[in-house]
């Protein structure tokens, strides 16, 4: 894996781990929502924090889907790299590596996958229920569905840039 794969991989890393915080943006949203408190005429702050928290998830699954055409492409340009490879190589140690990122890769991508749908679900949990429950809301972030893909993701991502 060259210099620039490695640098894109630490970017993609730094963003899971500093930018992708479900817990976070539900308490942002919801967290100290007092159901029934006006804050505008006719709706509850709960209605806008619901509002809120839906957007903030939409932008959080769109980033993980640019995150994942952003492995995608790493991927493709490491296996362009192992496939144009000399066959001594390619059965020696650098088609080795080689294989295995791509492998590790391709893990990332779908955990980060895995994520994207999972809060995708949620947003459409919320949408379709006519009094979402902050209850639930609350254990679905601290849930650790996400977290544990997102984590896995990291580490294929490590995995590979080594």
């Amino acid at each position: 894996m060259n210099k620039d794969r490695r640098r894109s991989i630490s970017d993609i890393v730094s963003v899971l781990n500093d930018e992708i915080d479900i817990k976070t943006t539900v308490e942002a949203c919801v967290g100290s929502q007092i159901p029934g408190t006006p804050d505008a005429p006719g709706e509850s702050i709960e209605t806008l924090g619901y509002e809120k928290l839906i957007e903030d998830l939409e932008v959080m699954a769109q980033k993980l889907d640019a995150l994942a055409g952003e492995i995608e492409g790493i991927r493709d340009e490491e296996q362009d790299y192992f496939d144009n490879m000399p066959e001594s190589f390619k059965e020696g140690e650098k088609g080795s590596r080689a294989e295995e990122a791509v492998s590790n890769l391709e893990s990332a991508k779908e955990s980060v996958d895995e994520a994207a749908e999972a809060i995708r679900d949620q947003i459409s949990a919320l949408k379709t229920s006519p009094r979402p429950d902050l209850g639930s809301v609350r254990d679905w972030a601290e849930g650790d569905s996400i977290r544990d893909a997102l984590n896995d993701a990291t580490y294929s991502l490590e995995a590979a840039s080594e």
